[in-house]
This record gives C-alpha cells, sequence and structure tokens, in this order.
C-alpha cells in the first residue's frame, strides 16, 4: 500500500522524500527497483522523467532540492513512484510536492 501525501519544501532544502512502501506487512525487497517522477499535476509521467530512488528498509526515497538527486523547479509537482519487482510494475502517484 502506498500512501499519497502532500509536502511543502523551501527551494533551498534539500533533503530526502521518503515513502512508505509495504507489501503484505513485509518490507520490499532491496533488488527491487525504485524510481521517481516529479510532473505538473494532471500529468502522467513520460519515459525521460523517471529518476532513479533507494530503499531505505521500507520506504522508498530520493534526494530532493539543490545538489540531490532531483532538484523540482519551484511550483506544485504530483509525485510517482515507479517500483519493478518483476513479473510485476507498479507505477503510482504518491503525492504532491510544493516547492516554494
Amino acid at each position: 500500500m502506498i500512501t499519497l501525501v502532500e509536502v511543502r519544501r523551501n527551494r533551498l532544502t534539500r533533503k530526502h522524500l521518503a515513502v512508505p512502501v509495504a507489501r503484505a506487512g513485509t518490507a520490499p525487497d532491496p533488488a527491487w527497483g525504485v524510481e521517481f517522477a516529479f510532473v505538473d499535476r494532471d500529468t502522467r509521467p513520460g519515459d525521460t522523467d523517471w529518476i532513479a530512488g533507494e530503499w531505505d528498509g521500507p520506504r522508498a526515497q530520493i534526494l530532493v532540492g539543490p545538489g540531490g538527486t532531483a532538484a523540482p523547479a519551484v511550483g506544485s509537482h504530483t509525485v510517482w513512484l515507479r517500483i519493478t519487482a518483476a513479473p510485476e510494475l507498479v507505477v503510482e502517484p504518491v503525492g504532491i510536492l510544493d516547492i516554494t
């Protein structure tokens, strides 16, 4: 289960954005691929929008902000999560990120 959340961040902040991910009460397999996309609201990510994330136990995370893995522009973005757990491919919107 993935929980949809709204996060507000100052454009100067560099901090991990973490999304709890549970599968039947167990932590995800660290071998699964995990990626994030930050797109305009009401937009679906394209092939080039995905950025590699990492696992921190039961959370998928990515370092967001200046000098981070992802640095979305000022504005409101839908955050998408893509998990590759062959043969499954899970693609879900997980939240809204407002960069001010």
